[in-house]
């Protein structure tokens, strides 16, 4: 029985969008030459259900940094017209230091493939503890510079607070040097030999530095049809980030994921009158969209 506050329909539309969207990016990538890799709630997929979750509606790619602004310039000028390439050197409302592809005329935070940057990292604990809160300060400093307090509509009130007394401060602090000293950080520790991987735009803490060694090579991997790249450690890597891969979470936490995105994704999209584009795929490419 369908549940009254889940549209399983609009999540579905959503799901094929970001099939759509991770064909066309990881074909460019294959045909640039240029490495990437599923990862988080997408290599997930891959592995476990050769499927995107039910419950996740963005895909998550990683890069290599040293290959990071060559797939980004690629993308750019062979993506689709019906997408885009967000970036925070080229788009000044994009409020992020990672790349995004998303459809034109939605917003990106409700459909979006992110590119995060896969990158070498400090060995020790304390030096993985100094790069995470370095990184992170930049990452927030941006993203408040960048950020429009009346979309927070869901920030309380001394959350508001804080971020306009943020930017106040910020205000003499011109982006362009948060992105070039975020960028000079990441590759000094960028090293080929580098024994520590990371994703400096990482939200796990801890569990964002991993083994390389888990990075060595990688191997094929197939999600919703679409052939994928995952690291040959796929399996030491997703333990490490979420315990027990393998068990999806019980089926009241998933109701309760999908009423959420039901809510928070499907009905603004209904509401703004979203049309998927993957319906105007021709049909000669349906399947590879599928």
């Amino acid at each position: 029985m369908q549940h009254p506050e889940i549209d399983s329909e609009g999540l579905a539309e959503i799901q094929a969008e970001i099939r759509y969207i991770l064909s066309e990016v990881t074909r460019l990538a294959e045909e640039s030459g240029l490495p990437l890799l599923a990862s988080y709630g997408t290599l997930l997929g891959a592995v476990r259900d050769q499927a995107l979750i039910p419950w996740d509606v963005d895909g998550d790619l990683w890069v290599p940094t040293r290959h990071y602004d060559a797939l980004c310039a690629y993308l750019r000028e062979h993506l689709p017209p019906t997408m885009q390439l967000l970036d925070p050197e080229t788009d000044p409302d994009y409020e992020y230091l990672f790349g995004r592809v998303a459809p034109r005329g939605v917003d990106h935070k409700r459909i979006h493939v992110d590119l995060f940057p896969l990158s070498g990292a400090p060995k020790s604990r304390v030096g993985q503890r100094l790069y995470m809160v370095s990184v992170r300060l930049l990452f927030q400093a941006f993203l408040v510079k960048r950020m429009k307090l009346d979309e927070m509509l869901h920030y309380s009130s001394g959350k508001r607070l804080f971020a306009r007394l943020s930017q106040g401060v910020l205000r003499l602090v011109p982006e362009r040097l948060i992105v070039a000293s975020y960028k000079r950080f990441v590759a000094f520790f960028d090293r080929p030999r580098a024994s520590t991987m990371t994703n400096p735009c990482g939200s796990y803490g801890e569990r964002e530095f991993w083994d390389a060694r888990w990075f060595s090579r990688t191997t094929g991997g197939r999600l919703s049809g679409i052939k994928v790249s995952v690291p040959v450690g796929y399996d030491a890597l997703l333990t490490y980030i979420y315990g027990d891969y393998m068990r999806p979470i019980d089926e009241s936490s998933q109701r309760a994921e999908l009423a959420h995105l039901t809510r928070y994704f499907v009905k603004p999209l209904k509401e703004q009158g979203w049309r998927p584009s993957h319906l105007d795929i021709p049909p000669a490419e349906q399947s590879r969209a599928n």
